[in-house]
């Protein structure tokens, strides 16, 4: 059985969500509209596999769809930011 420091996995996240909203009528604060959490194992073009197909089975997305990507500037973020 290997070793799980051989399989050379790591772990990847994203979240979703559809704008901000007040968190009541005369808040200054703001919260998540919809949120939408992701998690996997593996590289991260499987991340985007995935996470790109969790995406396209939650919302019809077109070609005039504004998809936004914020992330710490890994390498791995803008490598696969085609799919």
């Amino acid at each position: 059985m290997p070793e799980i420091a051989s399989l050379n996995l790591l772990g990847y996240q994203a979240m979703s969500h559809e704008g901000w909203v007040k968190r009541h009528p005369n808040s200054r604060e703001y919260e998540l509209k919809s949120q939408s959490h992701w998690h996997t194992l593996g590289t991260g073009e499987e991340f985007w596999d995935s996470f790109s197909c969790h995406l396209y089975r939650q919302y019809l997305i077109t070609k005039d769809t504004h998809i936004i990507i914020n992330g710490d500037g890994a390498p791995w973020i803008r490598k696969d930011i085609n799919y």
